[in-house]
């Protein structure tokens, strides 16, 4: 904290000229970093919650790139079978080769869910099995 009320000192200061920041200043933005850095136990609780998905199934779209791809590798990671979806078959296969790696199950689902009548295969998969 120290290194940051530092930072925020020297912003401040840059923002108001050769006054500087007031201790009310450096405290709001103190209390600003607090709230936005995860606390490391409470990260390791919600990870341990989230680890309870494993044999479950996500359903996840625009998974051929971007967040979409990052949020599948990352529940693949934790065990979590996966209906991928989006329009680029050759991304979304690439996607799927490397959650299954991890060891789930991954169905692939083409589609432009913008398109009229595109979501009810993707929920099909998505139910297949009751899951």
């Amino acid at each position: 904290e120290r290194r940051f009320a530092g930072a925020a000192a020297a912003a401040a200061r840059r923002e108001d000229g050769e006054h500087g920041p007031s201790n009310d200043q450096v405290a709001h933005l103190q209390l600003i970093h607090r709230a936005t850095t995860p606390n490391q136990c409470g990260v390791r609780a919600r990870l341990r919650a989230v680890s309870d998905l494993s044999g479950k199934r996500a359903l996840v779209s625009g998974a051929s790139s971007g967040i979409g791809a990052a949020v599948a590798r990352e529940f693949a990671g934790l065990g979590v079978d996966l209906v991928i979806t989006a329009r680029r078959k050759d991304a979304l296969e690439a996607v799927a080769a490397d959650c299954r790696a991890k060891g789930v199950s991954v169905a692939i689902v083409t589609a432009d869910l913008g398109a009229p009548q595109a979501a009810g295969p993707v929920w099909s998969a998505a139910t297949r099995d009751g899951r």
